[in-house]
This record gives C-alpha cells, sequence and structure tokens, in this order.
C-alpha cells in the first residue's frame, strides 16, 4: 500500500481523465449530430461523396477512437512532465493498434510514463547532450521499450480481458442489471464529482469504448439529477412542514440546480458540507434507484456528459428522462425526510452577519 500511495496512480489517472472529458465531449457531441442527421462514420472522407453530417460524424469518430491514445499521453505526461507526451502517445497508439482498448491506453500511459521518469533520472549524458534529453533520447528509448512491452507482454492479456469484460456486461439478464446500475449510481453519487466518481468514471469509459453506452449513461444521469433532486427536496419538505435549507443554502440552490441540468454536480457540495451524513444517505438512495432504473431501461447516450442534453443522443430518450426522474424524486424524498428542520437562530444567522460586517467607520455623511 505504501509503495502505491507513492506512485500516487489513482491521481495520475485522475489527472488524465481531466485532459479526457472534453475531448469525450466533443467528439461525442460530434458524432451525435451527425449520426442524428443520417451521417456516418466514415475511414476516410472521399471529396464529394460525403455530406456534412458525414463529416460531423466521421470527425466524432475519429475522436473517440483516440481515446486510448488520450488517456495514454495524459497519464504519461502527469507522471513524467513534458518528456512524457511523446512516449505516451505512442505507446497509446500501440495499445490501439494490438486491440487492448482502454484498459491498454490506461496500462501504457504508466508505462510510458514510469519510463520516462527512469530514463530522466538514470541515463547519464555528456553536457552536450542534455539538451536532447527530453526532445530525443527519452522518447525514443521509452518509445520502443514502451511499445515492445505493450506488443509482446500486456497486450494479449488485456485484450482478452476487454473482451471478457465486454461479453460479461452484454450478457447481463435485467436483475443483474438493477444490481450492476445500483452500484454505478451509488458510487457515482455519493462524493459528488470527487475522486470515487471520476474512478467509477474511469470505469464505464472503458465500456464505452468497447460500444457499450448502458454504464457511463447511468453515471451520468445521476450527476444530472442529484442536484435537481436537492431542488425538489425544499418544496417536499414544505408539504411535510419541515424547513430543510438555511437562507444561503436556499441561494445556493439557485445554481446548483441550474448547473445540474448540464451535468454540473459541484454545485451542492456547499450544502452537503452543513450535513453530510443525511446528504450522502439521501444521495445514495437516489443514485441507486436512478442508476438501477438506467441500466433496466437500457438508456444508451453515446455521449457522456451535458445533462439533459445527453437525451436526444439515446435511441430511446424516454428512458433517460425517466431514470432522471425517478432518481430526483427519490432523492428529494429521502431528503425531505432524512433533514433536520431548519432553527430559528440559522435562519436568523445570515441577517446578523450581514448586521456585524457593518464598518461604520466606512460610512460617510455627505
Amino acid at each position: 500500500m505504501g509503495l502505491i500511495k507513492q506512485l500516487n496512480l489513482k491521481g495520475h489517472l485522475l489527472t488524465a481523465i481531466s485532459y479526457l472529458i472534453p475531448i469525450v465531449c466533443g467528439a461525442g457531441f460530434l458524432i451525435a449530430i451527425g449520426m442524428a442527421f443520417g451521417g456516418t462514420s466514415q475511414g476516410e472522407l472521399v471529396q464529394g461523396q460525403f455530406t456534412i453530417w458525414d463529416a460531423l460524424a466521421t470527425m466524432g469518430g475519429a475522436g473517440l477512437g483516440l481515446l486510448p491514445v488520450v488517456i495514454a499521453t495524459g497519464i504519461s505526461y502527469s507522471i513524467a512532465g513534458k518528456p512524457g507526451i511523446a512516449p505516451g502517445f505512442i505507446v497509446g497508439l500501440t495499445a490501439n493498434a494490438i486491440g487492448a482498448g482502454f484498459i491498454g491506453g490506461i496500462l501504457g500511459g504508466y508505462i510510458a510514463g514510469f519510463l520516462a521518469l527512469a530514463v530522466l533520472k538514470r541515463v547519464i549524458v555528456p553536457k552536450w547532450a542534455k539538451g536532447l534529453m527530453p526532445t530525443l533520447i527519452v522518447p525514443f528509448i521509452t518509445s520502443i521499450l514502451g511499445g515492445l512491452i505493450m506488443i509482446y507482454i500486456i497486450g494479449v492479456p488485456i485484450t482478452a480481458l476487454t473482451n471478457l469484460l465486454t461479453g460479461a456486461l452484454n450478457g447481463l439478464g435485467s436483475s443483474s442489471l438493477l444490481v450492476f446500475g445500483g452500484i454505478v449510481g451509488i458510487l457515482s453519487g455519493v462524493d459528488f464529482g470527487g475522486p470515487i466518481n471520476k474512478t467509477v468514471f474511469a470505469f464505464v469509459l472503458t465500456m464505452q469504448a468497447e460500444g457499450i453506452n448502458g454504464p457511463i449513461t447511468a453515471l451520468q444521469l445521476v450527476n444530472t439529477a442529484t442536484p435537481i433532486g436537492f431542488g425538489l427536496a425544499y418544496f417536499l419538505a414544505k408539504v411535510f412542514g419541515k424547513n430543510i435549507y438555511t437562507p444561503m443554502e436556499r441561494e445556493t440552490l439557485k445554481s446548483a440546480v441550474p448547473m445540474g441540468v448540464v451535468n454540473i454536480v459541484e454545485g451542492v457540495i456547499p450544502i452537503v458540507m452543513n450535513d453530510i451524513v443525511r446528504c450522502v444517505i439521501a444521495v445514495a438512495i437516489g443514485g441507486a434507484a436512478g442508476g438501477a432504473t438506467s441500466m433496466v431501461l437500457g438508456a444508451d447516450a453515446t455521449v457522456p456528459f451535458g445533462g439533459v442534453l445527453m437525451l436526444p443522443t439515446m435511441s430511446q430518450p424516454w428512458t433517460g428522462a425517466v431514470a432522471i426522474l425517478v432518481n430526483v424524486v427519490v432523492t428529494g424524498v429521502a431528503l425531505a425526510l432524512i433533514k433536520k428542520n431548519v432553527s430559528q437562530e440559522e435562519m436568523d444567522t445570515p441577517k446578523e452577519v450581514e448586521e456585524d460586517d457593518i464598518d461604520l467607520d466606512d460610512i460617510k455623511i455627505t
């Protein structure tokens, strides 16, 4: 455990994912728009033989096809800095070439990054050659070693594992989908876009790279529904005769709910921090319900981000809408029931703070 912590494997992966998400979103929307208007993702665009929709679908498909390369480059860069970019890119391309997929890209990124770091620290060159280290020596040595390791050592078992995992998920029955979706929903919701959420994102993105869109759709729908559920809880609590938010928290909701609509869950964190246990419990219950509903109904967004904007990219948009609705209602009811009433003192605190903050010396009578 000490070695793993020292290597910071999780930190490097999360850094790479933060670079990956904009590419996934951009490419995903391109292919979704193109295919929605009848375009197809083509191997090459021959002049005069394609429409603008074919062009968009092809651009998006090309971008999504390079996800193993992007994740490998991001991880390698996180580990070794700029000298890690070239080897990460080349090893990622190698992972793509041998069919090792997203998992191969992740492992290739670690291999390239740590090899680059080792070359930088261990290979001694004359003073006149030091300027060649980051541009020639490190990329060459690391790329050839990392590429050969990927092809002859890692490639075969990773390809087999990816195929096994893909086959297992494709073969899940309704009850298994219910459980799997519930687990994805819980894990994606309970830390509000934090490390657990991003770790699950890395896993489900692996599945999407293999053509399985259900798990990543469940994760993103939970992220979308959670802040909206916090907003619904305010009105449900009124029905139950409760007041569960302070004035400051109500102000937070005014921005958090619209942010949730476009899949930004972090807006509710200030509210959660005031009542962590109850909020996490409510979100876990709602996330489990929403994730399970999404998987069972077969919601399958091709764009793994965007909140309600993902719905048109699904083969049956109503499935995503129902999953969001279930998640919102369950989260809202759970929060309204388990959160405590806000005391009168807490209700008055913001006003008192504002009065206390007035500096009489700053008041000028004219």
